[in-house]
């Protein structure tokens, strides 16, 4: 499984409360998606969103009509 979070302030707080908890569970993969990139792909949405995503040495390309956005997700565990 895996869980990606996100969030402007509150991600740190709730891997410092759950990180003990979540290592019990060999199967999960814990990703964090930085604020201003999860920000940056919402203000791709909209009503006709065609967007093509490239995945590549841990890192994600999203692109649009409009935009093209680099995200670079954090593993936490």
């Amino acid at each position: 499984m895996i869980l990606y979070t996100y969030g402007e302030n509150n991600q740190a707080i709730w891997w410092q409360k759950n990180q003990p908890k979540l290592y019990d569970f060999k199967n999960l993969s814990i990703f964090s998606l930085g604020y201003s990139a999860t920000q940056a792909l919402a203000q791709l949405a909209d009503r006709s969103i065609k967007l093509t995503i490239t995945i590549q040495d841990g890192e994600v390309w999203v692109s649009s009509d409009s935009a093209n956005l680099e995200i670079k997700p954090q593993q936490l565990m």
